[in-house]
């Protein structure tokens, strides 16, 4: 019943030419995070004090980490962090329009290239968002 009422909702939206709302609200999330925090980021010496999202770059994609939330071992692609990003809830972003970001630590043989790579796809990403990188040196 559910699959049959989202079928007919995105249809006719198709045919009106209209968004879905999902869409809107990703926008709308992001444009409503304010801008860095400097004085409050500048106090931040370890880690776990970073309670905005940080993300890891990593050979075969990206991991992303939220305060709060047990890490796990799925790897997003480029795209699909771009849609959690966008869609994160305003309060997701405490210290306003920024992210922390590292390469990975755990490097084996040929990774190098993916991961610089990835972290140009990223920069060229957060640039398009207009959302700030602040690059922390790896473990």
């Amino acid at each position: 019943m559910n699959l049959v009422l989202v079928s007919l909702v995105l249809s006719g939206l198709l045919q009106t030419g209209e968004k879905p709302p999902e869409t809107e609200q990703r926008v709308h999330n992001l444009d409503r995070v304010s801008a860095p925090r400097d004085a409050e980021i500048r106090t931040i010496r370890d880690a776990k004090d970073w309670t905005n999202p940080f993300i890891v770059v990593c050979p075969e994609g990206y991991e992303l980490i939220l305060h709060g939330v047990p890490r796990n071992e799925k790897r997003l692609t480029a795209k699909d962090l771009e849609a959690t990003l966008s869609s994160l809830p305003v309060s997701r972003w405490p210290l306003g329009k920024v992210i922390a970001a590292q390469n990975t630590g755990l490097k084996s043989i040929g990774t190098d290239v993916p991961i610089r790579e990835n972290r140009k796809a990223l920069e060229v990403m957060l640039k398009r968002l207009r959302v700030r990188v602040d690059w922390w040196p790896s473990a």
